[in-house]
């Protein structure tokens, strides 16, 4: 049976290419905020910048984590292909090699036994 491994392919390109894109920029975008000098003339004396630093980190953290689960799913999606690919190549090599020479008293179906 041949696998046909073109949509898992297609689906590891766009978790790379969209998915893993958008996290990425969502990452810099938390970034530039939190480097931002304006951030700081945005609070006052009662509030601080100090805690929204502290959840833009523990975002910036939460998407790098993302980003590699991400990547590590492509990566398995795209290994998963290749896998699929040379266990065909493999079985299509060994159907062959069966069918072309017969060993030793083995024959195919309807040759070399005669009449019964």
């Amino acid at each position: 049976m041949k696998v046909d491994v073109s949509e898992l392919r297609a689906v590891a390109d766009r978790l790379r290419d969209q998915v893993q894109d958008q996290i990425a920029v969502a990452a810099g975008r938390i970034a530039r905020a939190g480097a931002d000098v304006a951030i700081d003339t945005t609070f006052d004396d009662y509030a601080t910048p100090g805690p929204y630093r502290e959840v833009a980190a523990s975002w910036q953290a939460e998407l790098r984590v993302a980003q590699e689960a991400v990547a590590q799913l492509a990566g398995a999606l795209a290994q998963a292909a290749d896998d699929y690919e040379e266990a065909d190549l493999g079985a299509e090599d060994r159907i062959d090699q069966a069918h072309k020479r017969p060993e030793e008293g083995r024959t195919r179906p309807g040759e070399g036994r005669g009449p019964r």
